[in-house]
C-alpha cells in the first residue's frame, strides 16, 4: 500500500510542479515540462523495482536487491538537493549524462563495492539492479529534451485532464467532454480570455 501512495502521489507531484513552476525556469538544464520526466519516469522505476522484489519474494537475493534499488531510486530526489555534493559535477558531462542521480549512482557503487567485500563475492543480483538504475537515470535525462517525450506527454497529459491537481480552466475543459488534447487547448484559451473579459 506504501509502495502505491508513493506512485500515485508521484505522479501527482510530477503534474503539479509543472502548473506551479516558472515555465523560463530551469532545472538541471531542462525547462519544467521537459523536467517532468525525472520525477514521473522516477516513480515508474520504483514502481517497477517494488513489483519485481514482490514477484520474487521468495528469492532473497533478488527481492533484496530489487527493494533496495527501488529506494535508491525514489531517494535520488533527496540526494540531488545536497548542493555541496551538486557543485562538484554541475557544467560537467556528468550533469549532461546523469543531471540530479549522479551521486545516487555513485552511492551505489561504493555500497556494491561494500557489499561484495562483506559477504566475499560478487552479488550479481544487486549489480543488475544498480545497471537498471543508472540505465533508467541515463534513458531520463536523454529523453527528456526529445519530441518522442514531447509527443509521450501530449499522450497522457490529454488523457488524464491534469484533474489531480487542476486549475480551474483545466477542469472546466474537461467537464465539457473535450478528449483531445488540442481541442482541449484551444477550449482552455477560450475559457481563459472570457474570464479576462470579464475581469476587466
Amino acid at each position: 500500500m506504501l509502495a502505491l501512495a508513493i506512485l500515485v502521489l508521484g505522479i501527482m507531484t510530477a503534474i503539479g510542479s509543472v502548473k506551479t513552476t516558472p515555465a523560463e525556469a530551469l532545472i538541471w538544464g531542462l525547462p519544467p515540462k521537459q523536467f517532468m520526466a525525472v520525477p514521473f519516469i522516477s516513480v515508474l522505476a520504483f514502481a517497477g523495482f517494488v513489483v519485481l522484489g514482490i514477484v520474487y519474494r521468495k528469492k532473497p537475493d533478488i527481492h533484496r536487491a530489487m527493494m533496495f534499488f527501488g529506494t535508491m531510486t525514489a531517494m535520488s530526489a533527496a540526494v540531488s538537493r545536497i548542493d555541496p555534493l551538486n557543485n562538484l559535477y554541475l557544467g560537467t558531462a556528468w550533469e549532461r549524462w546523469f543531471g540530479p542521480y549522479f551521486f545516487t549512482f555513485v552511492l551505489g557503487i561504493v555500497l556494491l563495492a561494500v557489499r561484495c567485500a562483506l559477504i566475499r563475492r560478487f552479488d550479481r543480483y544487486f549489480a543488475y539492479g544498480l545497471a537498471g538504475m543508472i540505465a533508467v537515470g541515463v534513458f531520463i535525462m536523454n529523453i527528456a529534451p526529445t519530441r518522442a517525450w514531447k509527443r509521450s506527454r501530449r499522450c497522457w497529459w490529454g488523457n488524464a485532464c491534469l484533474t489531480a491537481l487542476p486549475d480551474p480552466y483545466w477542469s472546466m475543459a474537461c467537464a465539457h467532454g473535450v478528449r483531445s488534447p488540442l481541442a482541449r487547448q484551444r477550449k482552455t484559451d477560450r475559457f481563459q480570455r472570457a474570464a479576462v473579459r470579464a475581469a476587466a
